[in-house]
């Protein structure tokens, strides 16, 4: 029950922030998707630093708070509020798996819902947020059992350094990061390299861009040319 409440409150807060955030930065909040828009082209990459700065300087702030407002006593007693595991259960190498197949999967779902640029047409900037954030309630809800001492996904690794924070514990914090770091590289590859119909869609822009061009170079020699009979026309007369 706790799982299914916190899934349906992600759907509302994710796409609630999203819309709000929109006209600053495309809503970008969370660097597991900041990361895979930069690698896959779709942010530019000083941008997108500054976007990752901003996102850890916003989480250990949270972490702070989140630390102060319940003490330390009740913070450690839940963890800080997510993002860990219980070593003697569950290796560190197995969550890195999982949290890198879990990050896989939602930044793939992001992309066909709302980021990748084709699917504008589809869903449009209305329904985007939306269906993205109930991506990640679907996918963070499907990791809650998967092993004892294990809770959930983070699928957030800003998320996870303000928990971090909050507790003071950074011992297993690598695997909140490079585990959606290695989600986006895979994604990356499958992004670009899997369907030949990128390439495809890259030829065709190169055809109409160079079609373009001609048509107008064509239209600019078409003036000139009725520019110099008017003169010369004017000349005679």
């Amino acid at each position: 029950m706790p799982a299914a409440f916190v899934a349906v409150s992600n759907i509302f807060l994710l796409s609630l922030f999203i819309y709000g955030l929109a006209p600053a930065s495309g809503g970008h909040i969370n660097p597991m998707i900041t990361f895979a828009t930069i690698i896959t082209g779709l942010t530019g990459f000083a941008r997108g630093v500054l976007y990752l700065i901003a996102q850890t300087c916003g989480a250990a702030l949270a972490g702070g708070l989140i630390r102060g407002s319940f003490g330390r006593n009740l913070t450690l007693l839940y963890g800080g509020g997510g993002c860990l595991f219980q070593p003697g259960l569950m290796t560190a190498g197995q969550v890195f798996l999982i949290e890198s197949v879990l990050s896989f999967c939602q930044i793939f779902l992001s992309f066909g819902v709302g980021l990748d640029p084709r699917q504008h047409a589809v869903f449009g900037p209305k329904l985007g947020p939306l269906l993205v954030a109930c991506s990640l309630a679907l996918v963070s809800f499907s990791s809650v059992g998967l092993g004892e001492g294990y809770p959930g996904a983070g699928l957030n690794p800003a998320r996870c350094f303000a928990f971090a924070v909050s507790r003071g514990d950074f011992k297993y914090q690598w695997i909140w990061w490079f585990g959606p770091v290695t989600g986006a590289v895979v994604h990356s590859l499958v992004y670009h390299l899997a369907p030949p119909y990128h390439r495809q869609l890259r030829e065709e822009a190169v055809e109409t861009k160079m079609a373009y061009q001609k048509h107008h170079q064509d239209a600019n020699r078409e003036s000139q040319h009725e520019a110099n009979e008017k003169m010369a026309d004017g000349n005679l007369a």
